[in-house]
């Protein structure tokens, strides 16, 4: 996807938003998100990218005292004219 124009949905935009992007951009840009209720999709998107990311709190001296996992599953799609979305296949 080098080149290409991207939207990282980090909260919820409208259909309306959307498609002005894509007209603005003058292509057809992907939207990348982690939450598939905040859109239109013509059909059910697929997970593109699963992973697991372990975070620790540490102080300057010493070694992490606690840590955690955090699960990420993200989303892929094509913005449409109307501003729905067509889900990328990973």
């Amino acid at each position: 996807m080098c080149d290409e124009p991207v939207v990282l949905a980090l909260s919820e935009p409208t259909q309306k938003s959307l498609a002005q992007i894509k007209e603005i951009f003058g292509e057809t840009p992907v939207v990348l998100t982690r939450d598939t209720s905040w859109f239109a999709w013509d059909e059910d998107p697929q997970i593109v990218v699963s992973s697991v990311v372990r975070q620790a709190g540490y102080q300057l001296q010493g070694i992490p005292h606690t840590y955690f996992d955090r699960d990420y599953e993200w989303y892929a799609g094509l913005v449409n004219d109307d501003g729905s979305l067509s889900p990328i296949a990973p």
